[in-house]
């Protein structure tokens, strides 16, 4: 299989050489490895932005952007992306579902509208660290704020970075 590693993720890497000095991955990742990054952020339909939530127009602007880029191929072969929304649950391992974040999470629908989102970008493992600075630079910064874990095909994080 050809490298995945396309001229636009190269410019990337090049702009956000320190940014990707935070991507310590906990163990050697493979080249063929499959995975994905996974980031999960709080939002409001309200026009106001804060520190803490993200507003109904940054989060059109970031998928739309992302959305562009993996379309056209940039992401290189096999990189898609998904977008959810709802409320998010966490399983304690005892009483069983509960409204908290936590290690075990599903997103499941909600009748008061949504209030997180998760992007899931798949790649290679060749391109984790080009496919972070993409998120870098397609939520505007806030990927750190919120934080993001690369999962492996074991559903393992491999990549911890920011607060996620």
């Amino acid at each position: 299989m050809p490298s995945q590693l396309t001229s636009s993720l190269k410019i990337l890497r090049q702009k956000c050489t320190k940014i990707l000095e935070a991507v310590q991955p906990l163990r050697p990742i493979q080249d063929r490895e499959r995975g994905y990054w996974r980031v999960t952020f709080e939002f409001d339909n309200d026009e106001a932005e804060n520190n803490n939530r993200w507003n109904l127009s940054s989060r059109e602007k970031m998928w739309t952007w992302l959305e562009s880029f993996i379309s056209r191929g940039c992401g290189g072969w096999g990189a898609w992306a998904t977008f959810e929304e709802g409320k998010l649950e966490r399983f304690d391992g005892e009483d069983g579902w509960i409204g908290e974040l936590g290690d075990q999470e599903k997103l499941i629908g909600s009748e008061d509208g949504p209030a997180v989102g998760r992007i899931k970008v798949f790649c290679w493992g060749e391109v984790v660290l080009e496919i972070y600075a993409l998120l870098f630079l397609a939520t505007n910064r806030k990927v750190k704020r919120c934080g993001a874990q690369w999962i492996d095909a074991n559903g393992d994080a491999v990549v911890v970075v920011g607060e996620s």
